[in-house]
């Protein structure tokens, strides 16, 4: 046989299954929950000393890789009221490994993350105050506490505070009761 038949099948094999081992590797949304807003107070103080009214939205996560590994993520995203410009957008994420049952009640406190996010198990938090400039600030403590998590509501408090690079830092308060409804 010709070497030119040995090479097509080799050809073949080293350029498709790289490419299907790749394209196999994307996560697979199991449940997703977009839900209404609602409005919500807060009290700053520190670098950014306010209240703010926040228009109040989250999303119930379940995500799968291609190993079978699980992460439930809540997102609670806070964001200025006003029609015009944006002044402010506060982004929470709570994760957790191993779990297909969703982000439970509890309380979950805010650590400093030093590196990457990978197999994180904890709580993120990033916040844009215009009227601060233009570089974010990162949760590096406090807690929130999730009293009440069903299909289409969300209801808690926090206490967080927020650091950006130059050491700024503000502390948040507040409570964030989102109501109805999408039914299932």
């Amino acid at each position: 046989m010709s070497p030119f038949l040995f090479k097509i099948p080799k050809i073949l094999i080293l350029g498709f299954v790289p490419l299907l081992l790749i394209s196999g590797g994307s996560k697979e949304h199991l449940e997703t929950k977009v839900l209404p807003n609602s409005e919500s107070l807060l009290t700053t103080k520190g670098a950014l000393n306010q209240e703010l009214m926040a228009n109040v939205s989250f999303a119930f996560n379940v995500l799968s890789s291609i190993k079978e590994d699980f992460v439930s993520t809540l997102s609670i995203n806070f964001v200025d009221t006003a029609e015009e410009d944006t002044e402010y957008e506060i982004n929470l994420t709570i994760t957790k490994n191993d779990n297909v049952e969703g982000i439970a009640d509890g309380t979950y406190d805010v650590e400093k993350i030093e590196g990457f996010l990978n197999n994180f198990d904890n709580v993120f938090g990033v916040a844009n105050i215009a009227s601060l400039g233009e570089k974010p600030f990162f949760a590096k403590g406090g807690t929130i506490k999730i009293q009440s998590r069903r299909n289409n509501t969300l209801k808690g408090v926090l206490e967080i505070t927020f650091v950006n690079e130059q050491g700024a830092t503000f502390e948040i308060k507040g409570a964030f009761d989102t109501k109805n409804s999408i039914s299932n």
